[in-house]
């Protein structure tokens, strides 16, 4: 999984280790700054030609994923690209002073050990770090979501910058989470697409949904029965209130709750209306 880089590039295996061949997207934990340095290294000896942006940009693209496993939100790219190349600076920077420092005469060296040192273990200290992408308000977000395993999310996220010892064990879960939230603002679109909707184009789409209903097969539907009242009726008839205009904006929040389709509520609105014997705008 790791190998050791060569012996020409002494200065970067004692600054950063073992270069990493895996992609940080299979990472069961969220990557430390050593980890993701240690994979941009890999990156840059496989891909020796290619631009530091494209290879910054494809570091990105793996961490975007295994973040989005643990269920925190992130930054924009814009913004972790910055951060990721200052990190890469900072590293570049100093092993080019501890290659100088290496090749200098004694004297100079004993001159600036104690300061290339300083700079090497306070970097070191920063590697060990959590490479942190979230954003400032990440808690903030999380807890306005209202999801049901925020809390469990923003724990494991607090444990990746400390002790470490929890793993992503929650993948299909969070993948899920991410799906709804999609569905979600779907339906939401879909919603307004309704009330923008003219009565003419509303009136349409009902005469186009009942020339469909003989030959429609509702398959959900096949199950469902309605089960008789033990009450007794006072009268078969009974006299219903309706909005004149614009029954379906009424009616919306109600079907949006109840997560039903715009097809499906055009041939509810539509049945109340035929129903009475009537017809009118919705």
């Amino acid at each position: 999984m790791h190998r050791r880089v060569s012996s020409s590039n002494s200065i970067t295996d004692i600054i950063i280790g073992c270069i990493e061949n895996e992609s940080l997207a299979e990472k069961s934990k969220l990557p430390t700054n050593r980890t993701v340095m240690a994979r941009y290294l890999h990156m840059r000896t496989e891909n020796a030609l290619k631009p530091n942006t494209d290879l910054i940009s494809e570091l990105f693209g793996e961490l975007e994923i295994v973040w989005a496993k643990s269920g925190i939100p992130i930054k924009q790219k814009k913004h972790v690209t910055l951060q990721l190349t200052s990190l890469w600076e900072e590293y570049r920077k100093l092993k080019k002073e501890g290659v100088k420092n290496l090749v200098g005469s004694k004297p100079t060296r004993s001159k600036k050990e104690n300061t290339l040192q300083t700079k090497t273990r306070c970097f070191q200290e920063k590697l060990n770090e959590l490479c942190d992408i979230s954003t400032s308000d990440c808690y903030q977000t999380l807890r306005s979501s209202r999801r049901k395993n925020w809390k469990t999310d923003w724990a494991f996220y607090e444990n990746q910058k400390s002790t470490r010892t929890q793993n992503l064990n929650g993948v299909d879960r969070n993948v899920k989470n991410i799906e709804i939230e999609t569905k979600k603002r779907g339906r939401l679109e879909l919603s307004n697409q309704r009330q923008c909707m003219t009565d003419k184009e509303i009136m349409d789409a009902i005469d186009l949904i009942d020339g469909e209903l003989d030959s429609t097969d509702c398959d959900e539907e096949e199950d469902f029965e309605v089960i008789p009242s033990k009450r007794k009726k006072s009268s078969d008839n009974v006299s219903l209130s309706l909005p004149a205009k614009e029954l379906s904006k009424v009616m919306s929040q109600v079907f949006d709750r109840s997560n039903i389709s715009v097809r499906k509520q055009l041939l509810v609105q539509s049945t109340i209306i035929n129903s009475g014997g009537e017809s009118g705008r919705l």
